[in-house]
C-alpha cells in the first residue's frame, strides 16, 4: 500500500511544539534519487514542517505508516 502525502514542504523547522498531524514509521521516497528510509513526517496546516526518525512533537493525530510508502503526489 502507497500512502501519497499531498502537501507541500514548507521548510525543515528544529524545535516544532505541536502538529496537526504526525505520520509515524513510514518508508520515506522523496523524489531525490536516493535511497528510501524510514522516518516520520511532522505535517502543521497542511504543510510537512520536519521529516525525521522518531520525532517527539505534540500532535492532534497520529497516522501510523508502518510498513507503507509515504512520497510527495
Amino acid at each position: 500500500m502507497i500512502l501519497y502525502c499531498t502537501v507541500q514542504i514548507l521548510k525543515l523547522i528544529p524545535g516544532i511544539k505541536m502538529v496537526d498531524l504526525l505520520i509515524q514509521n513510514g518508508t520515506i521516497v522523496d523524489g531525490s534519487g536516493g535511497p528510501a528510509y524510514i522516518s516520520d513526517v511532522a505535517v502543521k496546516n497542511g504543510k510537512i514542517v520536519t521529516i525525521g526518525p522518531s520525532l517527539k512533537i505534540d500532535n492532534q493525530k497520529v497516522l501510523d505508516a508502518s510498513g507503507k510508502i509515504v512520497c510527495p503526489g
